[in-house]
């Protein structure tokens, strides 16, 4: 049973794509979602990480309206990380009680695999159900 989720998001058109799933699932299955962003160098360097929480939340409302939701109707909460992505998610899904990850994949092929390397590496050692939302073409 799915009591919660989150969606690792970084501004990419497959984070964008995995956000779109994972909000639409997170309203048809009445659960909170936890939006996972991870703060990179050049944030931390110019201390620009609230200007990233509201590009976020634009992002996230963005998203939503074009799902035909609000909002104001979902659980939606954001967690910013410094850590690596698949560190990161590992640590809000043990401090969340998070029950399935969404996330996009670029699909760079790493050993032959047709996914990306976070979504590999999510899938080998995160231990919870990962929904691998692809690109679209």
């Amino acid at each position: 049973m799915i009591r919660s989720m989150a969606v690792a998001y970084d501004h990419s058109d497959e984070a964008r794509e995995a956000l779109g799933v994972a909000i639409e699932l997170a309203s048809r299955l009445g659960v909170p979602l936890v939006v996972i962003h991870f703060v990179g160098l050049l944030e931390v360097a110019t201390g620009d990480s609230n200007n990233t929480v509201d590009a976020i939340g634009d992002a996230v409302s963005q998203v939503a309206q074009g799902l035909g939701l609000s909002t104001d109707d979902l659980s939606i909460s954001l967690r910013t990380m410094d850590s690596s992505p698949v560190e990161g998610v590992i640590l809000v899904v043990e401090d969340e009680n998070i029950d399935l990850v969404v996330v996009g994949s670029r699909g760079h092929a790493i050993d032959d695999s047709l996914l990306g390397s976070t979504s590999h590496q999510l899938i080998e050692h995160l231990g919870h159900p990962v929904l691998v939302v692809p690109r679209r073409r």
